[in-house]
């Protein structure tokens, strides 16, 4: 009976792990050419993406300390809030590349959908449920008006936080804020003045 040699050291598995070891070599050598920049931006990157993904984490703990001393939060000021969405908007940003954008731009029916929903599902079910309900006229305005605002900032977030197409995701953003300014008084007009 004949012993064979473990499987430790046959020849494929001795290639794979020279490979792999000239690989992380190559890796390592890479990362000692990148300049300060480069690595200062790296280490952003990757600092941006934990904290991005903690971020219902965080959500959940600051609402937490909020509930119990509302105080806490005075000194988030306008001028935090708006450092703050800069930043979170830069961390997404820096994920995306041109081809993302052009990828989704060959796609539009996506685009031109959420926006069709965003501005005509959305109020017209707003209405319709703020009737069903016999709410007074100041709040079922306020209902539709609410139900035609589009998702902004907080739906990139989400869609970064589940890897979804973020590129998509902030398109459909950029052409309902967009849509805003003539839609919002088109609905008022059409379905308040109705109320």
């Amino acid at each position: 009976m004949a012993l064979s040699q473990p499987a430790a050291f046959t020849p494929a598995f001795a290639s794979n792990t020279a490979v792999k070891m000239s690989d992380a070599a190559a890796a390592a050598e890479e990362e000692e050419e990148k300049g300060f920049g480069a690595k200062l931006f790296d280490a952003y990157t990757k600092t941006a993406n934990v904290a991005t993904t903690l971020f219902p984490v965080w959500t959940v703990l600051c609402s937490g300390v909020a509930l119990q001393n509302p105080a806490a939060f005075n000194w988030f000021s306008t001028e935090y809030f708006t450092a703050a969405l800069a930043a979170l908007m830069l961390s997404m940003g820096i994920t995306l590349t041109p081809e993302d954008f052009v990828d989704v731009a060959k796609r539009p029916v996506a685009v031109i959908m959420q926006f069709l929903l965003c501005y005509a599902m959305m109020p017209l079910l707003a209405l319709g449920l703020g009737k069903a309900f016999a709410i007074e006229p100041a709040l079922l305005a306020g209902m539709v008006l609410v139900g035609s605002i589009n998702g902004g900032q907080a739906s990139n977030l989400c869609t970064y936080i589940a890897k979804g197409n973020v590129a998509l995701s902030v398109l459909m953003t950029t052409a309902t804020t967009i849509g805003a300014i003539f839609m919002t008084p088109l609905l008022c007009k059409g379905l308040l003045g109705a109320v």
